[in-house]
């Protein structure tokens, strides 16, 4: 379990089977100057930089290993600070579902190009998450 500590520069784990908390190591990032989100993706820890001018998707090959973390490609904008862009799914012609504010989209890393997928309903209640499976017990004293 992991979450991204307040002042967006650390990130913090809790292992549930050992009951410890850790900070754990993040990428070398070439820029400063970002927000950060962690998402999961493809089984592995994302996090989301968010600059001015782009995002930038990093996964972590091997939990824990700092020298780990592979870019998976920017996503370059054109309004400063757009909305939350989580990678939720690679198709299997290699285009990356997207959670992007309150639509999804589809990203193609080849031509760089993304269009924005209509869904029904009330816009503002959209919300999207993912999850992995876990065989760790949670002991409940009460």
């Amino acid at each position: 379990m992991g979450w991204v500590e307040d002042d967006y520069r650390s990130v913090l784990a809790y292992d549930i089977g050992g009951e410890r908390f850790r900070e754990v190591p993040q990428p070398d990032y070439k820029d400063k100057g970002f927000r950060m989100r962690l998402a999961e993706f493809r089984h592995q820890l994302c996090l989301c930089c968010w600059y001015k001018e782009r995002i930038d998707f990093w996964v972590m090959k091997e939990y824990n290993v700092r020298g780990s973390w592979v870019k998976l490609f920017d996503l370059k904008h054109t309004t400063p600070y757009i909305g939350k862009h989580l990678p939720l799914h690679y198709t299997r012609n290699g285009s990356i579902l997207l959670f992007m504010g309150n639509d999804l989209g589809l990203y193609d890393p080849k031509t760089k190009s993304k269009i924005c997928l209509k869904i029904g309903g009330d816009k503002k209640v959209i919300n999207v998450t993912t999850f992995i499976e876990s065989l760790v017990r949670l002991n409940v004293k009460g």
